[in-house]
């Protein structure tokens, strides 16, 4: 009696978890940031954009992999943006596409880095054993997605 108003814990592929993870996210660079650069500058400088990389495989087999991390991911900014973003500063997904392949994946990351300077990057776990060097090289927060459809 009285639980029915219990919250349960969402399943890693509910489709609200790339939402949340990046909400949560948000929160972490904020703290680990302390203001970072956006803070600087004259009172009349644009707002900054800050660049989520989206490591992913967009094309191959896991090619719905990097349509649900790509759509968690516009889905979080959305949320966080509308709320006024992060010190004053929006949120941006990069995609960068893995293939699915270890190899792509270190390619795509190297990529990602040196194009999009990411504050923080999400992927696909099977790409993450590849990818987390680089990206951890950069001391930037990684989160990997997992989970079972069944």
């Amino acid at each position: 009696m009285g639980t029915g108003n219990r919250a349960r814990p969402l399943h890693p592929l509910h489709p609200l978890m790339p939402a949340l993870t990046l909400l949560t996210a948000a929160a972490v660079t904020l703290a680990a940031c302390g203001g970072g650069s956006s803070s600087k500058g004259s009172g009349g400088s644009a707002p900054k954009t800050m660049n989520i990389g989206v490591i992913y495989p967009f094309t191959g087999a896991n090619a719905d992999q990097g349509a649900i991390g790509m759509a968690g991911c516009l889905a979080g900014v959305a949320e966080v943006n509308a709320a006024g973003g992060v010190l004053g500063g929006k949120f941006a997904c990069k995609p960068s596409d893995t293939k699915g392949d270890p190899a792509d994946a270190v390619s795509a990351a190297n990529q990602l880095m040196a194009s999009a300077q990411p504050v923080m990057v999400i992927g696909a776990s099977d790409d993450a054993v590849a990818t987390a060097p680089i990206v951890t090289a950069a001391h930037l927060p990684n989160f990997a997605t997992i989970g079972d459809r069944s």
